[in-house]
């Protein structure tokens, strides 16, 4: 996911918009990502709880909301980016289990393999094209990888909103034509 693969870039840019030195990105990017672990659990608790598509709806909208708006905050102080960003991790993670239930529950048997199988090509596709696309929007708004440029990283970060966009919309269409009460 770009999240993971660009937030180093995009804390050090952000250190060097207040004049600090880079170095610190890793770690604070690795703080983020520690909120990974708690995003999952709340995520598949809060479906067993509240419903699936409740859930659904709940992390992937947290999370496009993030991904539109995280760029666009690069000077912003270090300490409020490294909070938005565990937010973003832990969101961006917290449907993931929740998605593995549903396609578990809702795909026959037989098909179980297959389904999963479509998933993480489907997954690790985008994977592989969203870094590209991002980087491209991050150069053809004139920045870089150390760029300070706000519009620049606004624009890169939102190329992943657009990707995250299916989240929500998907999750609104299923539960529109499912046969789940909205609780499910």
């Amino acid at each position: 996911m770009d999240l993971w693969a660009w937030l180093p870039a995009f804390l050090t840019a952000a250190l060097l918009a207040h004049g600090m030195g880079g170095e610190a990105a890793l770690l604070l990017a690795a703080l983020t990502y520690v909120a990974n672990i708690a995003g999952s659990i709340t995520g598949g608790t809060m479906a067993d709880r509240w419903g699936r598509i409740p859930t659904l709806l709940t992390w992937s909208c947290i999370s496009t909301v993030l991904s539109f708006s995280i760029g666009w905050l690069v000077g912003a102080p270090i300490a409020a980016l490294v909070l938005l960003a565990r937010l973003y991790n832990f969101s961006a993670i917290a449907d993931s289990s929740t998605h593995s239930t549903v396609l578990a529950e809702g795909v026959p048997p037989h098909y179980i393999g297959v389904a999963y199988a479509v998933r993480s090509v489907i997954g690790f596709g985008a994977g592989v094209v969203s870094p590209v696309v991002f980087g491209w929007a991050l150069d053809a708004a004139g920045g870089g990888r150390t760029s300070t440029s706000a519009f620049a990283w606004g624009i890169a970060w939102s190329t992943l909103g657009l990707g995250a966009l299916l989240g929500p919309v998907a999750t609104w269409r299923m539960r529109k034509s499912s046969t789940m009460s909205p609780g499910d």
